[in-house]
């Protein structure tokens, strides 16, 4: 017929295919799995101004301490501390890495320090007599010299982190292993999350980096702390009144005073006994500080200079 649609080879075709279709057949499941809400858990790092003034703190003070081992420091600063998972942190970073970790007592769970590669060449570098120029280190083993490097950085770095956590949480930092394969410290919980901090070194133009990797499970319980509203800073607040009472001001004792006339001014001269104040002779006088009122006195004299002995404050 020549309005046929297929033709009886096409028809022969199909029908031989039939019997070749590919059936997927979908996978069982086996139990109901879990709902992992750690997946819909948000962490913002603003709300724990805390840990941002230890970071900041942190660099502030290395910027000092790492002078006498780095001596064409230019600068050290802090970048944004992220929330990240611990093992997709682990993963991005390259072999080999110099990661101390650390015991930091009351914290329940370990810290980590990381030390950019760049960061150690260059500083062995520099040792001996070389430029800061970083260098390719993508898969070469850390010699003696360079993991002795890398213990005195640790020591520097760790030292001035007790410092800076010290005003708000006080720990007891200790160092217990440095690895150098990220994949040896891989955690059982591959999602577990950290606060991850980025120190940037800057040395002649190069730039390097020092990370601090905190456990959310180790912070939670000083959460409160972190959070800026229940922590008096006692060491800053000693710094700023040791500089305050060495301030000098100036003090003035006010005798007394009356009200009279521009006439009477006018007509007064040398040896005139005319004002008479409204202080009796026995009556405490004002004492003033840079022009405010804040105590009372008594006036007298001591070896030939008038003097004024203290009687009280005065409230305000």
């Amino acid at each position: 017929m020549s309005d046929q649609i297929l033709s009886q080879e096409e028809v022969n075709l199909i029908l031989q295919s039939l019997g070749k279709e590919v059936h997927v057949t979908p996978k069982e499941v086996k139990g109901v799995r879990p709902l992992d809400l750690s997946l819909f858990e948000k962490i913002s790092v603003s709300k724990l101004p805390g840990l941002e003034l230890i970071v900041e703190r942190w660099a502030n003070n290395l910027r000092r301490s790492l002078m006498p081992i780095i001596v064409t420091l230019t600068n050290v600063y802090k970048e944004d501390t992220q929330v990240v998972k611990f093992f997709d942190f682990l993963d991005s970073l390259p072999t080999p890495s110099a990661i101390a970790v650390l015991s930091a007592h009351p914290l329940r769970e370990n810290l980590y320090l990381i030390l950019d590669p760049k960061l150690v060449y260059m500083v062995v570098s520099l040792v001996f007599g070389g430029s800061a120029k970083p260098s390719k280190i993508e898969g070469k083993e850390f010699t003696r010299v360079e993991l002795r490097i890398i213990q005195k950085l640790c020591k520097i770095l760790i030292d001035e982190l007790k410092t800076a956590m010290s005003s708000i949480i006080k720990v007891d930092i200790e160092l217990l292993r440095i690895e150098s394969e990220p994949i040896l410290l891989m955690p059982a919980k591959p999602k577990e999350k950290i606060f991850l901090s980025r120190l940037v070194i800057n040395v002649e133009g190069n730039e390097s980096f020092v990370y601090l990797a905190i456990p959310k499970a180790a912070i939670e319980p000083f959460e409160g702390l972190l959070k800026g509203g229940q922590h008096k800073d006692t060491q800053y607040e000693d710094k700023l009144i040791k500089s305050l009472v060495n301030i000098p001001v100036n003090v003035e004792v006010v005798l007394g005073s009356t009200n009279v006339s521009l006439e009477d001014v006018l007509l007064w001269k040398a040896g005139d006994t005319i004002i008479i104040l409204d202080n009796s002779v026995r009556s405490p006088l004002e004492a003033r500080v840079e022009g405010i009122t804040k105590m009372l006195v008594f006036l007298g004299q001591v070896s030939n200079k008038k003097a004024f002995k203290f009687l009280k404050f005065l409230e305000d």
